[in-house]
């Protein structure tokens, strides 16, 4: 830090994080995409996003105030119909 190569850490308590976490998901073509396109259709801008190499989980941080609209928008993409009380 003395370099200036590296600023100081910070934390941003303003955001979210999204794991969509699935066995089906390994080798499903356009899945991120079509994730990727249900969020952005309800106005949640992606910050970031991160793939592991097993493909087993796509990591997707948002702005807090958007985190329940994007994951409502994944479920209704990936069809998935849990009630809420099956979330507790």
């Amino acid at each position: 830090m003395a370099h200036g190569y590296v600023g100081p850490i910070g934390a941003d308590v303003n955001v979210g994080l999204l794991a969509v976490v699935g066995e089906g998901m390994r080798g499903f073509s356009g899945l991120a995409g079509r994730i990727f396109a249900a969020i952005s259709r309800d106005d949640v801008n992606i910050i970031a996003i991160a793939q592991g190499s097993s493909e087993l989980t796509i990591s997707i941080v948002v702005r807090l105030d958007g985190l329940e609209t994007a994951v409502r928008a994944v479920h209704a993409e990936c069809h998935c119909r849990r009630q809420r009380s099956d979330l507790a």
